[in-house]
């Protein structure tokens, strides 16, 4: 495998971790407090809606309305969440990648000082 294949590979690598990354951040983001604070208006309307004896289609169908509404925002906040925090996990990935080349490129830089100081030590046991 060439450098360029292995460069190809790891950014898609990034970007799969990226993603899933931000799916599993959005899973937990998307339902706040305003949403639940909305259902429970919601139901308090249902129940009070239930004790006055309005019809039940009525009270069905706003409550289909209702839920439509919370669904439809916890999808377009699910969307705009996904895409901010996609960027902040490539961000992230992008900078542990960088650390991580650092650290193999110290280590690479410290063992060829090794190398160079034990054949330097062998030459002198040599003469």
């Amino acid at each position: 495998m060439n450098e360029t294949e292995h460069t190809v590979q790891t950014l898609l690598e990034i970007k799969r971790t990226a993603v899933q990354r931000a799916k599993d951040r959005v899973k937990v983001e998307k339902w706040n407090l305003n949403i639940a604070m909305f259902l429970f208006a919601v139901l308090t309307i249902i129940i009070i809606l239930t004790v006055q004896r309005i019809s039940t289609e009525i009270v069905a169908s706003f409550a289909i309305l209702a839920l439509t509404i919370v669904w439809l925002a916890g999808w377009r906040r699910g969307r705009r969440l996904f895409q901010y925090f996609y960027v902040d996990e490539l961000a992230k990935l992008n900078r542990e990648l960088k650390e991580k080349d650092k650290d193999v490129l110290l280590e690479a830089l410290l063992e060829d000082k090794i190398d160079k100081e034990v054949q330097s030590g062998q030459r002198g046991r040599h003469r």
